[in-house]
């Protein structure tokens, strides 16, 4: 009886245990998996393989930060078109339309919040999934560039040569290339 009760609750927990409240934990896709900017942004950091996955949908912080920097092509919002805002990008001042929610982006497109962490305002991504829901194995996740800067979210296949950056080897990450429609070892390269 003891066996049967085990089994049944491995099943009914698909065999993860994260560890605190089973209903917030049912969408982790890893066992050290830490929320990006609390549940709101809808991602996932794994700590070990430093993998993103997306797991619900993006509610961001309707605050935006500003541009200090001096240079580009604004100095202040009142520089930018009506729905854009005057940030810094990569060292140049530049006007950008953020977004708040999946709903202010393109079909194939989804917010990522800024609150997460990984750029310097909430911005809307390609996204070829908009949760592991979409995905054959389960999990969407965020593709980044040779500068580990955020470039699309993709799923995860079977087929993929890895599916975290530790499946590569020393030099090389997990990446995703849209020609070949799946995750593979690439060189970093220099940034």
């Amino acid at each position: 009886m003891k066996a049967v009760l085990l089994v049944a609750v491995l099943l009914g927990c698909g065999g993860k245990h994260f560890g605190g409240d089973a209903d917030a934990d049912a969408d982790m896709p890893c066992e050290d998996g830490t929320r990006l900017g609390g549940a709101a942004t809808g991602l996932v950091l794994c700590t070990g393989s430093e993998d993103v996955y997306r797991v619900g949908a993006a509610q961001c912080d309707a605050s935006v930060g500003s541009c200090t920097v001096g240079v580009g092509t604004c100095s202040s919002d009142g520089d930018c078109g009506a729905a854009e805002v005057c940030v810094d990008v990569v060292d140049a001042c530049t006007c950008v339309t953020p977004c708040i929610a999946d709903a202010d982006c393109a079909d194939d497109e989804l917010c990522l919040c800024e609150a997460a962490g990984l750029n310097a305002f909430s911005r809307c991504l390609p996204a070829g999934c908009r949760s592991g829901e979409d995905c054959p194995g389960g999990e969407c996740a965020l593709s980044r560039d040779l500068c580990f800067e955020a470039e699309s979210f993709e799923c995860r296949r079977p087929t993929d040569e890895c599916a975290a950056n530790g499946d590569c080897p020393a030099g090389l990450y997990c990446g995703h290339d849209p020609a070949a429609f799946g995750w593979y070892c690439e060189d970093r390269g220099s940034c």
